[in-house]
């Protein structure tokens, strides 16, 4: 073998299969083995980890159904309950709550004790008045012994005086009949007769000086009087206002509430709302309506006053004329006795009928509907519940109208239900 050959080159020949096909190498055949079972596998976990559509039992849910008729429109305000026949207690000195006597609740006599304030100013004032007083009544007595004194001394030396005269005129006239006989000389007469003009006129000046010092008197003793009177007038102003610091019950009735956080040790001033007697156990009701809304408030609309399932009916009885924080205070006059759930201070929801809207879409308005024009429903569709937003009117009593999105007929879930999260159709278990 020559050089040449020994350098030949040994080359494979692949020699393709009997039909002509090629075989593939058995390791390509393995990767696409192991990629579609691979494939497989996330399809099956997808499914697997997909959430699935939720199922709920038709018998547990409130369904109603959307019609068309009148609907009366409603506005609601929240308010109280309070006694209609009630006396509202004001304090009308300042002071600190020394105790308290009764709590809300208690049925109480007339002029019962309800608070006892203190108020250590005024107690104070009224004893300086009282002593005041005590020092004007001495004065007094002591002017009036001291012009009594005076006027009795004055009207005994008249007395005295006039007797006198009366004597000497006696002795005068027995001269004047002695004289007409010659038995007494005329010098005798004459002086008699001149110390009878002296006690005479003395009588005048006597009678004179009693005269002014009765006026005197009688106009010292006016002004001792009055200034006596107003030191009295003031200590019977200051002994009431003393006595209302104890609180009393205006009239037999119960206690229906006391001062908002009023308790013992309290600096109350005057005017504030102490507490509350109700004669009798009628109610009514006070609500706060938006002043924007006020102009649809007439007297005597129908209302009615809501507490948990309870709804009592009742009337717009006042309206009242200002405006405080944008509201508008409203009374309500209850149409029949409540429960006895309801009592004075507790709190309810008005709600107030202003006008009927006719031939409307309306359903019983659904608790998960809140105060958006735009809200999702879910609306009973074959066998299954479907998600839907619809667009809503106005709130009439339960009920809400409809503009856009649903269609007489069709029926709609109005009570509460699950939270089922983003899902769009919900399957109906409609077994019985």
């Amino acid at each position: 073998m020559d050089g040449d050959d020994a350098r030949t080159v040994r080359r494979t020949v692949e020699i393709p299969p009997p039909g002509g096909r090629r075989r593939w190498p058995l390791t390509r055949t393995r990767t696409i083995a192991v990629l579609v079972g691979a494939a497989i596998l996330l399809a099956v976990t997808y499914f697997a980890l997909r959430p699935a559509t939720p199922t709920v039992d038709l018998a547990a849910l409130t369904l109603d159904e959307v019609r068309r008729g009148d609907v009366m429109m409603t506005m609601t305000a929240p308010g109280s309950l309070r006694s209609a026949n009630a006396y509202a207690i004001s304090a009308t000195s300042g002071g600190v709550i020394r105790q308290i006597v009764e709590q809300p609740g208690a049925r109480v006599a007339a002029g019962a004790p309800l608070i006892v304030m203190l108020n250590a100013e005024l107690e104070r004032q009224l004893l300086e008045a009282e002593a005041a007083l005590v020092d004007e009544e001495n004065k007094f007595t002591t002017l009036e012994s001291q012009t009594v004194g005076e006027r009795e001394s004055a009207e005994y030396e008249l007395q005295m005086a006039r007797t006198e005269y009366a004597g000497e005129r006696a002795e005068l006239n027995a001269l004047e009949q002695l004289i007409e006989i010659g038995a007494v000389a005329k010098l005798q007469y004459e002086r008699q007769k001149s110390k009878v003009e002296t006690y005479r006129v003395r009588i005048d000046r006597m009678t004179d000086r009693l005269r002014q010092l009765e006026r005197r008197t009688e106009s010292v003793r006016d002004g001792s009087a009055k200034a006596l009177a107003q030191r009295r007038k003031v200590v019977g102003l200051l002994r009431e206002k003393v006595a209302e610091l104890t609180i009393r019950a205006p009239s037999a009735g119960v206690l229906t509430a006391l001062g908002e956080g009023l308790r013992e040790g309290l600096t109350v001033q005057p005017g504030n709302l102490l507490a509350e007697i109700s004669r009798d156990q009628r109610l009514e009701a006070r609500a706060s309506v938006p002043a924007s809304r006020a102009s649809e408030l007439v007297l005597g609309q129908r209302a009615y006053l809501i507490n948990g399932a309870e709804r009592v009916p009742a009337r717009v009885s006042h309206i009242d004329p200002q405006v405080r924080r944008d509201e508008v205070e409203v009374l309500l006059a209850l149409d029949r006795p409540p429960m006895s759930g309801f009592r004075a201070g507790l709190a309810v929801m008005a709600e107030i009928e202003t006008k009927p809207l006719k031939g409307v879409l309306h359903v019983r308005k659904p608790a998960s509907v809140g105060v958006s024009p735009v809200a999702d429903v879910w609306v009973l569709d074959g066998g299954r519940l479907a998600r839907r937003e619809v667009r809503l009117g106005p709130a009439g009593g339960d009920h809400i109208v409809i503009e856009s999105g649903l269609t007489a007929g069709e029926k709609v879930v109005v009570g509460t239900h699950p939270d089922w999260g983003d899902a769009r159709v919900i399957t109906l278990d409609v077994r019985t």
